[in-house]
């Protein structure tokens, strides 16, 4: 299967969505996190660790503690988050036929199709906020209402 973002991503955008979705400004423990979102919790753990280091969640430790967001989810974006773990937003222009990074190969009969869709996923990106994923759900990775 053919994907854009790592796991690494995926579950950090999990972890801010539900973190919006059950923000009732009380820190969450990332142990709870990591079982609601299935997420190994050891992985869970290096996430937070890049997300706190840049500003993008807070947190407190202690038989209270855990994380929260450190700002308001409107405006975090997607883009910051991927930024925030040090990957890049586009996969440096992958080759969707497979001809590693997309440099208009003659041979590529898609390439100017993929190159349109990549620029939209990237603008969707960076200008997609954790607020407008709240119909998101990562416990089972669907949107609210899909089945």
């Amino acid at each position: 299967m053919f994907t854009i973002y790592s796991k690494t991503v995926k579950y950090a955008i999990a972890t801010m969505v539900y973190l919006y979705n059950n923000n009732n400004n009380n820190y969450i423990k990332v142990k709870y996190i990591a079982n609601e979102c299935n997420i190994p919790i050891q992985y869970l753990a290096k996430i937070v660790q890049k997300l706190r280091h840049n500003e993008m969640i807070s947190s407190i430790r202690g038989p209270s503690g855990g994380i929260k967001l450190s700002k308001h989810a409107a405006s975090i974006t997607i883009e910051d988050i991927i930024s925030s773990l040090d990957e890049n937003l586009m996969s440096d222009n992958i080759c969707i036929m497979g001809y590693g990074t997309c440099h208009a190969h003659p041979d590529c009969a898609l390439h100017f199709i993929w190159k349109d869709i990549r620029e939209k996923i990237t603008n969707g990106i960076e200008l997609s906020t954790i607020q407008e994923l709240e119909n998101y759900h990562p416990e089972n990775n669907k949107m609210k209402g899909e089945r």
